[in-house]
């Protein structure tokens, strides 16, 4: 019995040109996708942001019982205002749309509008939570301070105690 070997080479080198093809037919593809979709779709951005140079701020300082408006990159105090009927501002949170500051003073609550230049606080009537009882998952509950607050995505405003206890309330 002898063996013959019988050359493949063409059925080899035609095996080698579907593959180069078909890898550079995917290769192009995938370029011009690539390609295609950098081009026409816009780039990546915050709409609605602005610079940090351009940002605007606010803070309130229980202290001296104001409100500062300043820019965030350098911290330059654009206009500062003392709040009216406000004795002792505990807390502020902005809501997530930006122009409304909520102020907590010894448990009443109060707005500023801060697309108004006047930056003038405005109580709530009818928020004042000092001595109630609170009724919720936690029980029977009753804050005197308010320490911190703020604004979720449906509007509630939520505000929380330091106290050992740590109790958070939703004010809708």
């Amino acid at each position: 019995m002898e063996l013959k070997n019988q050359p493949l080479i063409g059925i080899e080198l035609t095996l080698r040109k579907v593959v180069i093809i078909t890898t550079a037919f995917a290769l192009l593809l995938t370029t011009s996708i690539f390609l295609y979709t950098s081009l026409t779709s816009s780039p990546d951005t915050m709409a609605g942001t602005q610079s940090d140079s351009e940002q605007t701020c606010f803070t309130i300082s229980d202290y001296q019982n104001k409100i500062y408006k300043f820019r965030l990159s350098d911290g330059t105090i654009l206009d500062s205002k003392s709040f009216n009927n406000l004795s002792s501002p505990e807390a502020s949170t902005l809501n997530l749309k930006g122009d409304t500051l909520w102020v907590l003073n010894q448990d009443e609550l109060h707005f500023v509008k801060t697309s108004s230049s006047s930056l003038a606080n405005t109580k709530v009537s009818g928020s004042n939570i000092s001595s109630q009882t609170l009724t919720g998952a936690l029980g029977n509950k009753s804050i005197s301070d308010f320490d911190a607050m703020s604004v979720d995505v449906n509007g509630n405003i939520w505000a929380g105690t330091s106290s050992n206890d740590l109790y958070t309330v939703s004010i809708k």
